[in-house]
């Protein structure tokens, strides 16, 4: 298990020049075959389970049906805990199922702080969700409200807190079907944003 910070994409593709997830590793542990059992969003932190060879990820990609995934996201708005179940379609226009379960709500002073469920894995299926939902994540550079992140960070700024480098979207826990937990805290980054709305942090168990 690790933690993956928000900015570093797992593995390499179209666009992507940088040091990925997967080189970190091979530069950390060069005589282990590090392959990857699922991903994260390059913008999104949390935690990653890693496999040290082809066949043990394989095995734990068969299970990951079965994966409890937990996020923790940071929405425009005041939002009640819900579930999503609109389609999405993938990048060749398939349309797939997808399942967002909002499992708690905490209102804020104009954002709601947001404990996820993701049921499915669909190709940034939780921002979707929640931009369709007219609730879309705080700093959200894609899916997001441009207006309203802008009026964010200025309203950061006017209290000497720095900008936001990622958007409000981290996966804190993941339960393995037999029964392994591992959990991540949210970055020390959202902080600030959080003190901002009003968020007593200190009382948040997934926040350092």
């Amino acid at each position: 298990m690790l933690v993956k910070p928000a900015g570093l994409a797992v593995h390499g593709g179209a666009g992507e020049k940088g040091k990925t997830l997967l080189d970190v590793l091979a530069e950390a542990d060069p005589a282990t075959s590090w392959s990857l059992v699922h991903r994260l969003d390059k913008s999104t932190s949390g935690v990653m389970v890693v496999a040290k060879g082809a066949e043990v990820a394989s095995s734990l990609a068969a299970a990951w049906d079965s994966t409890q995934k937990n996020y923790v996201a940071l929405v425009f708005g005041q939002m009640s805990a819900t579930t999503i179940t609109k389609p999405l379609s993938d990048k060749h226009g398939k349309v797939q199922s997808a399942v967002t379960q909002v499992t708690s709500a905490r209102a804020l002073a104009t954002t709601t702080l947001l404990e996820i469920a993701l049921h499915t894995g669909r190709k940034h299926q939780i921002r979707k969700h929640l931009a369709d939902a007219k609730h879309p994540i705080v700093a959200d550079d894609k899916y997001g409200d441009f207006r309203r992140n802008k009026a964010f960070t200025r309203a950061l700024r006017d209290r000497g807190a720095a900008r936001p480098k990622h958007l409000f979207l981290a996966a804190v826990c993941l339960t393995l079907a037999d029964g392994r937990r591992f959990e991540a805290p949210l970055p020390k980054a959202w902080r600030a944003a959080l003190e901002a709305e009003g968020c007593l942090v200190d009382e948040l168990a997934f926040l350092t």
